[in-house]
């Protein structure tokens, strides 16, 4: 269902009579609504749960997938999505190998999954790598593999709310300075928290170039 222009209220009915249901067996109405739970949700609770009574959002064995799914299950792990310097990934060159027979676009898609969901420490990592998934070279195939070491160390980090900490949302901002060397575009970022975790995170390419006196 995901790019149907119905989906995102297809998905706050479902998540709403989700959360509902929840909140009815925690006060002991379990037995009453059992009936009632849609059928869509059992794979769910690998995603949205309580520990210690806390709500938490999960993504360890979608991760596991992931990587299992690309032969990358058993590999070492890596602290960051990227290296620290960003300028690292390449632009398209015609004298450097292209990655013709790797599945670049599908781990890209697999990726941003996990990004959109859990992980926006990767939002401006994938956010540059999916510029180039029509020509792809093999050192863009190795940044991708790089995301998964980080992916393999991060499986079961969890979002949480913070229970009592404040409801009162924040937010952060930032944006490189023309790192683009093709276009002299910036990418700008941010993530707004709330009780202790994020709620809302992105990282995009601006769509202007800054100007350079």
């Amino acid at each position: 269902m995901n790019g149907l222009k119905q989906f995102p209220r297809m998905w706050h009915s479902e998540i709403y009579k989700f959360l509902i249901i929840e909140l009815a067996e925690q006060g002991g109405g379990r037995q009453e609504v059992q009936n009632e739970r849609p059928q869509v949700w059992p794979r769910s609770r690998n995603y949205l749960g309580r520990k210690n009574r806390i709500p938490k959002l999960s993504e360890s064995s979608n991760a596991q997938s992931v990587l299992k799914r690309f032969g990358m299950d058993k590999c070492n792990s890596a602290a960051r999505p990227m290296e620290t310097q960003a300028k690292a990934i390449p632009h398209e060159d015609p004298s450097q190998a292209p990655a013709d027979d790797v599945p670049y676009s599908n781990a890209i898609g697999s990726v941003v999954y996990l990004m959109t969901g859990t992980r926006p420490a990767m939002g401006e990592v994938i956010g540059k790598l999916s510029q180039f998934s029509e020509h792809p070279l093999l050192e863009h195939w190795t940044t991708v593999k790089r995301v998964f070491l980080n992916i393999s160390r991060t499986r079961d980090v969890e979002i949480v709310d913070g229970g009592r900490k404040s409801v009162t949302p924040f937010g952060y901002t930032d944006s490189d300075w023309a790192s683009c060397s093709k276009t002299r575009k910036s990418t700008s970022g941010y993530v707004f928290m709330m009780a202790g975790g994020p709620v809302s995170w992105r990282s995009e390419k601006q769509t202007n170039s800054p100007i350079i006196l």
